[in-house]
């Protein structure tokens, strides 16, 4: 089972001015099952990154909603996400 990570698209045209910073989209076989985004408290602010997994086999999860799931850097969450959906995925293979 192979996981990989890709950087959310750029906005086009003149949202591009006020992009913010992009996440990441985690595939697995194909398919979208989590993706990391960042935490804002305002319009250019942002105080951390957080996960969102679902998808088939992968039951949904926010990590924004718990304790403890808003992460400093893009790489902690992004390794906390890929960690749960193949914890996930290798439970139902195993059924």
């Amino acid at each position: 089972m192979r996981a990989t990570w890709r950087k959310q698209p750029s906005e086009q045209g003149l949202m591009r001015i006020g992009q913010s910073p992009r996440g990441a989209i985690l595939k697995v076989g194909g398919e979208d099952v989590g993706r990391v985004y960042a935490r804002f408290i305002s319009m250019h602010n942002y105080s951390g990154w957080y996960w969102v997994a679902r998808g088939e086999g992968v039951p949904l999860r926010n990590s924004g909603s718990e304790d403890g799931g808003i992460y400093d850097e893009i790489d902690d969450a992004k390794a906390a996400c890929k960690a749960y959906v193949l914890k996930c995925l290798s439970k139902n293979e195993k059924a």
